[in-house]
């Protein structure tokens, strides 16, 4: 996500779903504490893998077409917003 004063905003939603395996609906619902002791423990393991971080820059249109293709429908209304 995009830098604040204090970090990195991140938008997360979970509409109503189904679960696969059952049928189930599954309700929308807002983030939990559990969540994000939950995203706070995969983060630490991606971390601590030391993958390399790499600067790409594309242009407007390419970075348009990879966040369609990664299905990030925030990213790209933090992309139109740019000027």
């Amino acid at each position: 996500g995009p830098w604040i004063d204090n970090g990195f905003y991140y938008d997360f939603y979970f509409p109503e779903t189904t679960d696969p395996s059952t049928g189930e609906t599954i309700p929308s619902r807002k983030l939990s504490e559990a969540d994000l002791k939950l995203i706070k423990k995969e983060m630490d393991k991606i971390i601590s893998k030391d993958y390399p971080i790499v600067r790409k820059e594309v242009t407007r249109d390419e970075a348009r077409e990879m966040i369609q293709a990664i299905g990030e429908p925030f990213k790209l209304e933090i992309l139109d917003s740019i000027k």
